[in-house]
Parts: structure tokens; sequence; C-alpha cells
């Protein structure tokens, strides 16, 4: 759920691959977004990335088997 900016709005894809779009990044975040340059903890590495690093396709992939 990181935060796009795009076409002039913020957008960003929810759980239930809804696209959800926001005229500020401060409307995106308070919705549930990521901001992108906001650093984050990945599985299994023992330090936090930018959020904007993280391979999009990977994580909707890893979201599918979660309930």
């Amino acid at each position: 759920m990181i935060i796009t900016f795009k076409r002039e709005k913020y957008r960003f894809r929810d759980n239930n691959g809804r696209l959800c779009k926001f005229a500020t990044l401060e409307e995106a975040v308070a919705a549930g977004g990521i901001a992108p340059d906001e650093q984050v903890q990945v599985s299994g590495v023992p330090y936090t990335v930018p959020a904007k690093d993280l391979n999009q396709a990977l994580i909707a992939e890893d979201d599918e088997g979660e309930d």
C-alpha cells in the first residue's frame, strides 16, 4: 500500500485491490497508505528500507496468502 503520485493525485491500492485516490499526501497516509519516503521493516532483514524501493508485485503475491 505504498503511495504513488500520478496525474495530480496521490494513490494506492488497498488490501482488496481497490484504487484509492487523494488530493494530498497527508490524506492518503491518513487513509492507510505508506508514504514513499517512509522507512519500513522487511521480513528477514535486520534494517529498514525506503518503501519506494519495495517490489509491488512481490507484496501483492505475499498478501494473497494471508487471511
